[in-house]
């Protein structure tokens, strides 16, 4: 497993990938990264996996929250 955090002035990422048998060193870090870098190239301040986790906390607080999320990240 490989995990990649960025760390920003107010927030940070989290990208990882797995390995398994048979797959390549060169591969699992290829998936974080490109994942990695494809966020840092949005105006996201939060991930897609952070992003649902913040609705309850940010309800919560008084008077209007917002953030930037580059997608969502829905299971269905």
């Amino acid at each position: 497993m490989l995990l990649l955090v960025g760390k920003y002035e107010h927030s940070q990422c989290c990208y990882f990938s797995i390995g398994a048998i048979g797959k390549r060193a060169e591969t699992v870090a290829d998936e974080a990264c490109n994942a990695f870098f494809s966020f840092s190239k949005t105006k996201g301040v939060v991930d897609e996996y952070l992003a649902d986790q913040l609705i309850i906390p940010l309800a919560l607080t008084k008077g209007t929250s917002q953030f930037i999320t580059p997608r969502l990240h829905i299971i269905s």
